[in-house]
């Protein structure tokens, strides 16, 4: 070289497999042939929703007195972050309504995990779909907690009877809720289904007839 002149830049050294270098695109298209996926590769499928940090509602129908083919009876499916669950009133169909809402594995595993079942008052459009529920509980699941107005304790404890299902609930009367007496019972199901706090409310509709918060 000429004096002064800057020195030639150094000789890249060559890979030792004598390979030419290659791009991206074609790095990726060969391991997606080594991997067996061809040229072409599938999408990811997307990540899990992560678990809810708030309880959430479903409401597996509205129809009341009058349901329709696109309008059940009353229910209504509460999931708490704790990964246990609710049936807010049960009225007929309530179970299918819940796996028709959940598909058949979530269904199968709100019914497991299933903690408490609230029957707000005695009419046929809230409760009829209890017996159900029992019968859709997996045996040997822990007895259900089910809170209902007196005449509907006393007509759930025979259905179930009947239906040879009544060693899978504990039913208490709404009214044992209430008052210092009923805290034991309040703090169980707060307990059970990781809540804050758990208290019943008069409802005017009928007699005995109860709201929760």
């Amino acid at each position: 070289a000429a004096a002064g002149a800057p020195p030639p830049p150094p000789k890249r050294a060559r890979r030792a497999d004598n390979a030419p270098p290659c791009s991206n695109a074609s790095a990726a298209s060969a391991l997606r042939a080594r991997l067996g996926g061809g040229g072409t590769a599938e999408p990811l499928p997307p990540p899990p929703p992560p678990p809810p940090t708030t309880p959430t509602l479903t409401f597996l129908g509205t129809g009341s007195a009058e349901p329709s083919a696109h309008r059940g009876a009353s229910s209504m499916y509460l999931a708490c972050p704790s990964g246990r669950g609710a049936l807010l009133d049960a009225g007929e169909g309530a179970a299918g309504a819940l796996k028709r809402a959940l598909g058949a594995e979530g269904g199968r595993k709100a019914f497991a995990s299933l903690s408490l079942l609230w029957l707000s008052h005695k009419h046929a459009d809230h409760v009829l779909g209890a017996v159900g529920v029992l019968e859709a509980r997996p045996v040997g699941a822990p007895a259900l907690l089910v809170v209902a107005p007196a005449a509907a304790a006393r007509w759930l404890q025979s259905a179930a009877a009947a239906a040879r299902v009544a060693d899978r609930a504990t039913v208490v009367p709404a009214h044992a809720l209430y008052g210092p007496a009923g805290a034991p019972a309040r703090a169980a199901v707060c307990t059970a289904l990781g809540l804050d706090s758990f208290r019943l409310v008069p409802a005017l509709h009928c007699a005995d007839a109860h709201g929760c918060v």
